[in-house]
């Protein structure tokens, strides 16, 4: 199994999602916008920074987390440019990675985000567990979040792409039980497979949810996989 590991908004307690990463030796990417317009604290730059030199991976969520379809088209633009830009003033370096907040991808959203330079974008589609995407749609596998049965089945036929797989995926998660514990099952069972296994979540949910311990097993399940890797790496695989 390969596994990644992806999180949104650029919450303060992200720096705790990377320590527990570190610990047990993973990788995982952290999509930060520069400010939150839902009044969510963010990182410090010199946090953000942090991460980035311990080999974490970095990606933009626009400047002030908006949801993309509910802008003009030139707000939008301003708002990939402006997220994209402000943070390679604070890490340095160039950012090509990108996902879209709310999973909003209006119909001009990738044109908009080859011109800013983003050469991969992460969605929030659901229960894919295969490398056949394109760069600007990578889909996941899971939210960590004790999504109930119907959700799970809501989340298969929003992206219509491997219907039939995901349901079977939905089917085998559930012969496990239902919450958290499932998922961290589920991957426990995947461990030795060639699958890519995608979580993604926030990390400000698993605080409201108390959640640590369950995202602790989660990555001591993972350190078992044969290779993990960031959004980036995925996509890179994808391409070779």
């Amino acid at each position: 199994m390969h596994f990644v590991s992806s999180w949104d908004d650029g919450h303060p307690l992200d720096e705790r999602v990377a320590e527990l990463h570190a610990d047990r030796g993973l990788k995982a990417t952290f999509f930060v916008p520069l400010r939150n317009r839902e009044g969510r604290s963010v990182m410090h730059p010199s946090t953000v920074r942090s991460l980035d030199r311990a080999g974490f991976e970095i990606g933009s969520h626009t400047a002030d987390h908006c949801y993309l379809d509910r802008l003009p088209e030139d707000e939008a633009a301003k708002q990939i440019q402006a997220g994209k830009t402000g943070l390679e003033e604070i890490l340095g370096h160039a950012v090509t990675g990108f996902c879209y907040p709310g999973g909003r991808q209006p119909a001009f959203s990738q044109r908009l985000l080859r011109a800013a330079g983003i050469t991969y974008a992460r969605t929030v589609e659901n229960l894919r567990t295969d490398c056949q995407f394109r760069p600007l749609e990578v889909p996941t596998t899971f939210q960590f979040y004790p999504h109930n049965l119907a959700t799970l089945v809501g989340n298969a036929f929003r992206s219509p792409a491997q219907i039939t797989k995901k349901l079977f995926l939905v089917g085998r998660l559930k012969q496990r039980g239902s919450g958290l514990p499932a998922l961290i099952d589920f991957v426990e069972s995947r461990c030795g497979s060639d699958a890519y296994i995608h979580i993604w979540g926030h990390s400000w949910e698993i605080e409201k949810l108390d959640a640590w311990d369950e995202l602790a097993k989660l990555l001591d399940a993972a350190k078992s996989c044969r290779s993990s890797i960031t959004v980036g790496e995925l996509v890179a695989q994808k391409s070779e």
